[in-house]
């Protein structure tokens, strides 16, 4: 988090946040975090975190494309904000695979009753189905 941005001065005003994380690749995987967010290192302190930093950078990016942005952007203070997912509300959901019911779409919760999806749910998820996904 840099300095000057919106969500830094949020979340010192308020640390509640949701953070969310929606995957358009392979099987759609998706979550949803609520809780509390924390500095765990603040503005200025960078040097303390950097090779969290580059570690982070490297998920995303090959090691030479985030070594250049690391050293290009070296003189832009970061703060480091954290969210302890043991006390955080997290859901996770996804699409089904081929060999996993269609009716696993959607939680329970959101097929009606008497729906074919709610009765497929309710007799144990019924036959295989997110073959008849074409995903990514």
């Amino acid at each position: 988090m840099r300095p000057g941005g919106n969500p830094m001065r949020n979340i010192q005003q308020d640390a509640r946040v949701a953070i969310t994380i929606d995957e358009e690749s392979g099987v759609y995987r998706k979550v949803l975090v609520e809780g509390k967010a924390e500095v765990l290192y603040p503005l200025g302190r960078d040097d303390e975190w950097r090779d969290i930093y580059r570690r982070i950078t490297l998920r995303y990016v090959d090691e030479g494309s985030g070594d250049y942005y690391l050293t290009e952007t070296h003189d832009q203070p970061r703060a480091l904000i954290g969210v302890a997912l043991e006390s955080a509300k997290v859901m996770t959901w996804r699409m089904p695979g081929e060999d996993e019911p269609f009716s696993g779409i959607w939680a329970t919760r959101f097929y009606d009753q008497g729906t074919k999806m709610r009765e497929q749910v309710a007799s144990g998820g019924g036959e295989a189905g997110g073959d008849k996904l074409k995903v990514g």
